[in-house]
This record gives structure tokens, sequence and C-alpha cells, in this order.
């Protein structure tokens, strides 16, 4: 399987890593380096769910952390970069609802916490504190993101939903978690709110290719 990262500054994606990862056992299958024009190959993937992860090295923070149905006719995966990684903030983008509720600094650091047990394969301890962190504050939108992507690595599909439409319910709508739902519903055999799904989520970003290739894949069952 072969790709490309596409940020602002490709020349600065010289320095990272593209890993593949197991979404149900949570291991690291392989990483391979990003070349100069954000090229990247994998040898001998077979088609299936892969977390796939842009890092600075092993166990450091992703800069992009998403989950790709790859398909053995569509071997080539597109990844985008809305940042470029040297000018991403260390504590991740901050949205004009954070910005109107701050979140607390607990959960914050509840957050923080739980991405250091995911990176670690931890997947447990992960969700656990990402549901301190929902406690400490319910209106924490990432931490309902993220708790959602935690339930649907684990296939726990329905937890997943429900904390998906919590994120969409404190705003704005976001293509990412479209995208996600319509994969989990997909995984469900709800094909046509996958398909609703899919397509809110192109219209919000009509580049989404993971969006287009879940409804072209959802319009077909």
């Amino acid at each position: 399987m072969s790709g490309e990262v596409q940020c602002e500054d490709t020349a600065q994606l010289r320095s990272f890593d593209v890993e593949l990862y197991d979404p149900g056992t949570h291991t690291r299958l392989d990483h391979v380096p990003i070349g100069s024009d954000g090229s990247f190959r994998f040898n001998h993937v077979t088609a299936g769910l892969y977390a796939v992860r842009v890092v600075r090295g092993p166990g450091a923070e992703p800069v992009l952390d998403e989950l790709h149905q790859i398909e053995r006719t569509q071997p080539f995966l597109t990844l985008r970069l809305l940042e470029s990684p040297r000018n991403r903030p260390a504590s991740g983008k901050i949205s004009i609802q954070e910005l109107a509720h701050p979140v607390p600094k607990q959960a914050l650091r509840a957050a923080l916490e739980a991405q250091h047990y995911s990176q670690a394969n931890d997947m447990p301890r992960a969700i656990a504190k990402l549901e301190e962190a929902i406690r400490i504050d319910p209106a924490y939108r990432d931490a309902h993101t993220n708790l959602g992507a935690q339930f649907a690595r684990s296939g726990r599909y329905e937890e997943a939903l429900d904390h998906f439409r919590r994120a969409l319910e404190i705003g704005p709508p976001d293509t990412i978690i479209y995208t996600n739902m319509s994969w989990v519903c997909s995984v469900q055999g709800q094909f046509r709110e996958a398909e609703r799904l899919a397509r809110m989520a192109l219209a919000l970003d009509s580049t989404n290719d993971k969006a287009q290739r879940l409804l072209d894949f959802a319009s077909q069952h």
C-alpha cells in the first residue's frame, strides 16, 4: 500500500513516520519514513481496518491519528494535515467552543493521560481517563470525540456512536465525526445511515477521501 501525506510544508515531513496499527489488538504492525515529497509505502498490507498515525518518532504524540478501511481495489491512501507539524500547538487545536467554554485543568489533565495510555496501547486506561474527563466536564467535546474513537477501535460500536452524537450536540458539525460514525454504521450493516452520514461529511469537506470511499461502499449495499 502506498500513499502520501499532504500539508502546507511537505519538506518538514522527512523527519516523520507513518505508523500502521491493528485497531483490534492495538498493536503496531509497521512504520515507514515519509519521503521528501510526502510519499510513503507499506509492503504486504492486506485489506481491512487500520489505525494510521503520523508521528515524529516511536512513542511520540501523533499529529494525525485516523481509522482507515484499506481495500484491495484502493491501495493508495491520502493523509491530510490541516496544519504543518511545526506550527501545530502541542496541546492540539483550540475550537471556538473551547474558547467560549474553557475546559477545567483537571479534565485536560485526564485527557492528556488518556492520550499517553492510548499511545502505550493500554485501551482500558485510556477509556477510563476519558470517562473521567467527561465526568469533570460533560461538555468537553474533544473528550467525547476521542472516547468515541476509542470505543470504535474496541468494537464497542453503540457506545462509540453515543459519544460521537454527544460531540455533535455540543457542536459544531465536524467531518471527521460524521466519517467515523459512517464507518461504524457500515461495520454494523446499517448502510442507509452510513450513506447519509458520509454525505454529511462530504458536505463539510468534499475532498474527504475516506468519506467518499464510505459513501461508495454504503451505496452499493
